[in-house]
């Protein structure tokens, strides 16, 4: 219920990783996707992790934009995200793995 997305300066300094907690990608027959943005994020770096647009979600959940259920597991995905980083056990070691000279070099560049 999330994807992972680690930011750099436009110098390539590594800055932190922001965490936006998503609905399950589904995948069509014409091989486009489909996932829905929940609002609420994470930002995690060297001082912590900290819960970003709880007050989004919140005002889409009151809008009938998302509802009740899947506002709480959004909640529910952030929390265990946020416990899990500060105890650190999360993320797990691919996003380490892929730093942005492993990415650049991927793309051919």
């Amino acid at each position: 219920w999330h994807d992972i997305g680690r930011f750099h300066t436009a110098a390539g300094e590594f800055t932190g990783l922001y965490v936006n907690v998503v609905t399950p990608v589904e995948l069509g027959t014409d091989y486009r996707w489909e996932s829905t943005d929940l609002f609420v994020d994470l930002w995690l770096d060297d001082r912590g992790a900290l819960v970003l647009d709880q007050n989004e979600l919140e005002e889409a959940r009151r809008l009938g934009w998302v509802d009740d259920a899947t506002a709480a597991r959004a909640r529910a995905e952030v929390e265990l995200l946020r416990v899990e980083a500060e105890a650190g056990r999360w993320p797990p070691p691919v996003v380490e793995e892929w730093t942005l000279e492993r990415a650049r070099n991927a793309l051919g560049g």
